[in-house]
């Protein structure tokens, strides 16, 4: 029988068999060659945190080859390679339009990356960045990775990364970043502005869902920036002083008025 990777309870997974029915109409099954998780997210649920709903399958998105379809479904051929959301197990059924057709280049790492991409773009446009702008990337998981390199594509002039784990700092570098911080050492909001003479950024885009990380992103800002922010945050217990950094930068006729 085929198997599937569930938690039963907070931290307990399971590899555990599992029965395939009837093909619905409408759907198509697949035979899933490759799998990736969501690690910020499915970690949080994982460990009991808010919205934990148990069994709970561990797992984002797969990807595989179709090796059965329903009746109604038209478009799609036994062995077509396809992605989709689901957790990891040996098959999935899912619905003909809930299925991301992938082309002949695509690879299955690729695929998988759909997922996080899509957030790494609505930073970017809930960024407003701008041709020229400034910015910064705050957390350096796959949403933070994609969304720095995603900067560079929409024309930003400076990108910015932060993150404490060295590996993930140098793999951004790599992709085209122009500076990595680490913000166990570094004081952040002063290193982007002596990287920026002084402005600090346009756009800072939060991915990590650390509160303290929220708020060196508001203290690099320059006047007018934006935060965009991503992240599935917890309950905050501390990190975050707006009245900190809320009139940095500001003109002296508004400093005034305050």
């Amino acid at each position: 029988m085929p198997k599937e990777l569930v938690a039963i309870d907070v931290r307990k997974p399971v590899l555990r068999e599992y029965e395939d029915g009837d093909i619905p109409d409408g759907h198509i099954r697949v035979k899933v060659e490759f799998g990736a998780p969501k690690r910020g997210t499915e970690l949080t649920l994982y460990r009991g945190g808010r919205g934990a709903r148990f069994p709970m399958g561990l797992g984002n998105m797969c990807v595989g080859k179709i090796i059965e379809i329903g009746k109604g479904v038209s478009g799609f051929s036994i062995g077509e390679r396809v992605a989709g959301y689901g957790h990891l197990k040996e098959t999935h059924t899912w619905g003909a339009g809930n299925v991301y057709r992938m082309n002949d280049r695509m690879t299955w790492k690729e695929a998988v990356c759909f997922d996080p991409a899509q957030f790494a773009l609505s930073g970017i446009r809930d960024g407003q960045l701008r041709i020229g702008d400034r910015t910064v990337v705050f957390g350096l998981g796959a949403i933070g990775q994609i969304a720095a390199q995603m900067c560079k594509t929409a024309g930003a002039s400076f990108v910015a990364v932060v993150d404490p784990i060295e590996i993930r700092r140098n793999v951004a570098l790599k992709a085209g970043a122009d500076l990595a911080l680490d913000p166990t050492s570094q004081d952040i909001g002063n290193e982007l502005k002596k990287a920026t003479g002084g402005k600090g950024v346009d756009v800072a885009i939060e991915t990590s869902g650390i509160y303290e990380a929220l708020d060196q992103a508001i203290a690099g800002l320059a006047w007018g920036g934006n935060v965009a922010y991503l992240a599935w945050s917890k309950e905050c217990k501390g990190g975050l002083d707006f009245g900190e950094h809320i009139l940095v930068g500001l003109p002296l006729e508004t400093e005034t008025f305050f």
